[in-house]
């Protein structure tokens, strides 16, 4: 319904980062979320805000080699490295009981970000979100969606 609105958004915001000089944390972190919704295709609110919350801790994520062209063994030079960031999300309707909490089941999500997700990540990598004074995930939702 409003594929035009996104892909114009799209051009304004690889304008915004292609024009402007200094970067913030809270435009690494804004980024970061909205190349997730609009290229890593993670649209769901409870999955996103655990995303969020995985940015302010210690992110903790994973690696694989996976093949490019063929299904071979990975030795071949066609293979690339791909990042696993594991989510955890409380529920009170779907997922898995855990031993630790009884009253919530929880949901795992394992999310593979898109190139452009990857290139903030990189630009946060030695940022400590949890000491810095940083716009809460509403916020910058309501900023992109602006």
């Amino acid at each position: 319904m409003h594929g035009g609105e996104v892909s114009q958004s799209s051009e304004i915001m690889l304008k915004k980062w292609l024009t402007k000089r200094k970067f913030n944390i809270d435009d690494y972190v804004q980024g970061f979320l909205y190349c997730t919704i609009v290229y890593g295709g993670l649209n769901d609110t409870e999955t996103l805000k655990a995303l969020y919350q995985w940015l302010l801790s210690d992110r903790k994520l994973y690696y694989t080699k996976v093949p490019t062209k063929n299904m071979g063994d990975g030795n071949d030079e066609s293979s690339q490295y791909r990042i696993i960031i594991p989510l955890a999300i409380q529920s009170e309707v779907y997922g898995c009981r855990t031993p630790k909490d009884k009253q919530f089941l929880t949901r795992y999500v394992t999310y593979l970000p898109d190139d452009l997700s990857v290139c903030f990540l990189y630009a946060l990598k030695d940022k400590d979100l949890s000491k810095r004074k940083i716009v809460n995930f509403e916020t910058h939702i309501h900023q992109l969606s602006r």
